[in-house]
């Protein structure tokens, strides 16, 4: 399961990356494919399923992309030196955001 969305625009970047240059589907080429497809020269085989899984991930990822997002303020103002660092701020929001009764990752 991705945390983050760092963690999930690398993935959707790596298969993008992976795949842009050799596949160019959308919903309704899924209805024409028959068995598989080769495209170019790279001959990457596909059948209907592996496209349609393709197009469930693309949908997934763009949902968890979209989510609601809480963004909280502190009364009070840190120095990075005080919390140590971009982490130790990190570590300050969610502890703030915990102790007010929030759920979620919070960063500084």
């Amino acid at each position: 399961e991705l945390q983050t969305n760092e963690e999930l625009l690398t993935l959707i970047n790596k298969v993008k990356k992976e795949l842009e240059s050799k596949i160019s589907v959308n919903k309704r080429d899924i209805d024409k494919i028959k068995g598989g497809v080769a495209h170019n020269s790279n001959l990457i085989k596909l059948n209907a399923e592996d496209i349609e899984d393709l197009q469930n991930f693309k949908d997934d990822a763009v949902s968890a992309l979209l989510r609601p997002r809480k963004v909280f303020v502190t009364s009070t103002k840190y120095s990075g030196y005080w919390v140590k660092g971009l982490g130790g701020a990190d570590n300050k929001c969610n502890s703030l955001a915990s102790a007010a009764g929030l759920s979620g990752e919070y960063k500084a």
